[in-house]
Order: structure tokens, then C-alpha cells, then sequence
């Protein structure tokens, strides 16, 4: 039985990215969340593909996500964006939910950076604040490790540091560089919406 989000999925999903954006490795995949889709605009060279013209990929329903795949140069770096993305919220299996971060890895992104509008329930976080997500827990009632491991995947992948610190610590200090102050904390996964 073929996955459909597997690897060899990813790969006919890459190559067809790989078409119409060249074949340039990203070094960056970027999930563009609610409240930044706006840095869509900022991505240099950019080659947009709307999610339906990409093999695997479903339209985006959400409001606010413009459901297009960009791919270009944003600050001298070349990145794979997703302008949106599919939620479990929308019906969506967790397979397909996290498929795009497979697409991302088969064009050569190393680095994985997200973002999303959440809410907090620490009385020192409030609107608009940004927080470096240091650990997460899952209380979305559904368990990533359970179903098919393809070669090359790890059944229990280690968790100790699931968010690099190097990237997290390099995070934070260009957010001070920029005047732009962070928190830190613990993202509690829930289906939502």
C-alpha cells in the first residue's frame, strides 16, 4: 500500500515544485502562520505556486492563509515558504497536516522554522506577544508515532531537544538586535479551532 504522504509522495511533491521554482536548495522552510503571512511579500525572486497546482497538497480554507507555496531569497537566504497550511481542524489527518514539513525536507531544507497565532494562558503573555517555543505537549488526542515508518525514520525520535537551542538563543538575540522583546515557554498542541 502506497502512503500518500510518505517520502516517494514528498518526492513527486518536490519535483514538481522543483519545476516551476528551480532547483536552488532552500536553506529555510518557513510555515508562514496566521498574523505573518504578510512575509510572503518580502521574499525576494519569488516564484509562487498555489497549494493545488502542488501534487499532495489540498487548497487552503482558512481565512487569512493565502495557501500558495513561495520559494526565493529572504535576507540573503534562499527559503521555501508556505503562505498557510492544512489544519487536523478542517478534517484533515495528522499525515496531511505535517506532509508539507516533508515536501520542505526532499527540496533540502535543513532548518524548519514556524509560526502561529496562539493563545496563552500565562498571566505574563498577552496579545501580539512572541514566544520561542522551547517544548511542546501534544493534547491533540492523536499519536505522530503510531502507523507506517518508512526507511529512514526514526519509530521513537528523541525529544530531549526538539526545538534546537542554538536556533532558539540566535532567535531570541535577533529579536534583541531588533528591539523586538521574546518570551519564552511550553506550546500546548490542541486541535482547535
Amino acid at each position: 500500500m502506497t502512503n500518500p504522504y510518505g517520502r516517494d509522495a514528498a518526492r513527486k511533491s518536490a519535483d514538481a515544485i522543483r519545476a516551476r521554482a528551480g532547483n536552488d536548495k532552500p536553506a529555510v522552510g518557513i510555515v508562514l502562520g496566521s498574523g505573518l503571512g504578510g512575509l510572503a511579500g518580502d521574499i525576494e525572486q519569488a516564484v509562487r505556486i498555489p497549494f493545488a497546482e502542488i501534487p499532495g497538497f489540498p487548497s487552503a480554507t482558512v481565512v487569512g492563509h493565502a495557501g500558495a507555496l513561495v520559494s526565493g531569497t529572504l535576507g540573503g537566504r534562499t527559503v521555501v515558504a508556505l503562505a498557510g497550511r492544512f489544519h487536523m481542524y478542517e478534517g484533515h489527518p495528522p499525515q496531511l497536516a505535517a506532509f508539507p514539513v516533508r515536501v520542505m525536507k526532499e527540496l533540502g531544507a535543513e532548518i524548519y522554522f514556524a509560526s502561529n497565532a496562539a493563545g496563552g494562558i500565562r498571566k505574563d503573555l498577552a496579545g501580539g506577544d512572541l514566544m520561542i517555543i522551547e517544548d511542546h505537549l501534544n493534547l491533540t488526542g492523536v499519536n505522530p508515532l503510531t502507523g507506517h515508518v518508512e526507511d529512514g525514520d526514526e519509530r521513537f525520535p528523541d525529544m530531549t531537544s526538539a526545538y534546537d537551542p542554538e536556533l532558539r538563543a540566535l532567535l531570541k538575540s535577533a529579536g534583541e538586535k531588533a528591539g523586538v522583546r521574546t518570551k519564552s515557554g511550553v506550546y500546548a498542541c490542541l486541535p482547535g479551532p
